[in-house]
């Protein structure tokens, strides 16, 4: 074989990769074939089982063996316990005890064709984990928040550095914030940007963006300018919420700025929520990639898919 003078450590070197501690540079995984081993063999008076011998130690962070002669064959696998867990690589294995089966009984079959997954795993993935809806998404994210806050108006919502604030407090600033939005004509599908550090004023933010009807842009401070701009024109931005520190980021964007209200209180005398109609298909924000393979790319989500999520996350 070409090249079959270089050692894996010699190419390790020669290619300078980098090594850390715990990992297999290069190439983690081995896959090994030994078929025939015992054929020929032969003890003058003598029979004899073939045996596999399990490795204490690997050179692979995972190796599957094969040996044995046909019509019987030992498929092993040697794993690193540290990276992977046991139920993992015996779901791995069942899948390739499957995907062989499926070759044995049609081998003109495509390979992007061939079964993976056992009838019994495929009844658990697609029917017992994914028969049953996990949540509503009949509401809003912010009619989720609301509950909470009538529930547990004077629990703890959100911890800032010395800082306790409660639910009521949260929804009450948050209300206030919707309110100045509808005086800035903001309205259902609106997209207003938030360009705040991560402090409780943001979580007000997004509340009162909610609330307002509209779906929010989350715009971080540290970004480049370019980047901040690109994303508040294409995004059709209406109104973008900043505070004083961030404002000149905004002088010449062309759509509304409105100053966020540092000033959340538990004495505050309340405001009642809006009340919006807002659907469940409305937008409820704008994330965008990271722009890596080119422009960044705005996704778009609605608040039935996030609610979802919110109620999945609480089965």
């Amino acid at each position: 074989m070409e090249h079959a003078r270089y050692t894996f450590g010699s190419l390790v070197s020669k290619l300078k990769i980098e090594r850390s501690d715990g990992r297999i540079p290069l190439a983690p995984v081995g896959f090994n074939v030994d078929l025939g081993m015992t054929e020929g063999v032969a003890f003058a008076g003598l029979t004899y089982t073939y045996r596999t011998n399990a490795r204490i130690y690997d050179n692979f962070e995972l190796t599957v063996n094969v040996s044995g002669n046909l019509p019987g064959l030992v498929v092993e696998c040697t794993y690193n316990a540290d990276l992977f867990e046991e139920a993992s690589v015996t779901r791995w294995l069942e899948s390739f005890e499957t995907m062989l089966g499926d070759i044995v009984n049609d081998p003109d079959k495509n390979t992007d064709r061939l079964e993976l997954l056992s009838p019994a795993r495929k009844q658990e993935l697609l029917e017992e984990w994914n028969g049953r809806p996990v949540g509503s998404d009949q509401e809003s994210l912010h009619a989720l928040f609301e509950r909470c806050a009538k529930l547990y108006p004077d629990e703890t919502a959100v911890s800032w550095e010395d800082r306790m604030i409660s639910y009521g407090a949260l929804n009450h600033a948050a209300n206030r914030l919707a309110l100045r939005l509808a005086e800035e004509d903001v309205a259902a599908e609106h997209i207003v940007g938030i360009c705040l550090d991560r402090e409780p004023a943001m979580v007000v933010s997004v509340l009162g963006i909610l609330k307002a009807g509209a779906a929010y842009l989350p715009l971080d401070p540290n970004y480049p300018e370019a980047r901040i701009r690109f994303m508040v024109e294409d995004a059709r931005t209406n109104c973008i919420i900043t505070d004083e520190k961030h404002q000149q980021l905004f002088l010449d964007a062309g759509c509304k700025v409105v100053l966020a209200d540092s000033e959340i209180s538990d004495d505050d005398p309340g405001v009642a929520d809006p009340g919006l109609p807002v659907n469940p298909e409305n937008l409820a924000y704008v994330i965008y990639t990271s722009g890596s393979t080119g422009k960044p790319k705005g996704v778009m989500v609605e608040h039935r898919q996030a609610a979802n999520l919110v109620a999945w996350g609480h089965t």
